[in-house]
């Protein structure tokens, strides 16, 4: 194989997050309020990033791009300009947040040919002491909301996933940031599975609506509230 687009990494990297979820709910755990959706190519692409994805009361977004043995430019200076806003003042407090829930997923093929993807927190773009997560690393830690990551000579586990008011603070700076002067739409729909096994869809007109229907649904059914703050430092 010559090269693999994107779009050709994202739909391997649903399909894979599914199987896992699939395999995980064929052992007895319950599955959660899902939220998955593709904002590639569409006007809140921008802001939000090529994926946004919930579950068990965890917000994820993810931007992927196709490396040729580099990283994109666009997104180091998205990256940069990110950083320069979160470390202000006004702003810290959102520095956990994005290192937790915001990711780039770079696709690559090997000398052999074969695919594959690694992961790395949005803010460490640029940071050579924030070593990548592997693709099936990565993923196991969206359901389980910890993944193991090297940073400088330390490995650590780290809480990935957030949710609640704070997250939508970051999906403001985000949109103001880089969808200045745009209305574009950025409505979701969460995915449903009841006891008996039925599926339902429920369609939300914006993502910040749709992040407050997936919690409330979270918690009536499992009874507590999705993970917040973990006092995660760097």
């Amino acid at each position: 194989m010559d090269r693999a687009y994107e779009n050709t990494y994202i739909g391997t990297f649903i399909y894979t997050l599914g199987f896992v979820l699939g395999t995980q709910h064929t052992v007895g755990n319950p599955v959660p309020p899902i939220s998955l959706n593709l904002f590639q190519q569409t006007p809140a692409d921008k802001w939000i990033g090529d994926v946004f994805a919930s579950l068990g009361g965890k917000n994820f977004l993810i931007e992927f791009k196709r490396t040729e043995g580099k990283l994109d430019e666009k997104e180091i200076k998205k990256s940069h300009r990110l950083a320069e806003e979160i470390f202000k003042s006004d702003f810290s407090h959102l520095k956990e947040i994005s290192f937790m829930s915001h990711f780039l997923a770079c696709g690559y093929l090997n000398d052999q040919g074969n695919a594959g993807l690694f992961v790395k927190p949005y803010l460490g773009v640029a940071d050579l002491n924030c070593q990548p997560f592997d693709e099936g690393t990565f993923i196991r830690g969206m359901l389980s909301g910890v993944a193991k990551i090297v940073i400088g000579d330390k490995t650590k586990n780290m809480p990935i996933g957030y949710s609640g008011e704070q997250f939508q603070d970051y999906l403001r700076l985000l949109k103001r940031l880089f969808d200045v002067g745009s209305s574009s739409s950025s409505g979701g729909i969460i995915m449903n599975v009841s006891e008996d096994g039925k599926i339902t869809y429920l369609a939300s007109d914006n993502i910040f609506d749709l992040t407050k229907t997936l919690e409330h649904y979270y918690e009536k059914q499992f009874q507590i509230r999705p993970a917040r703050s973990h006092g995660l430092s760097r």
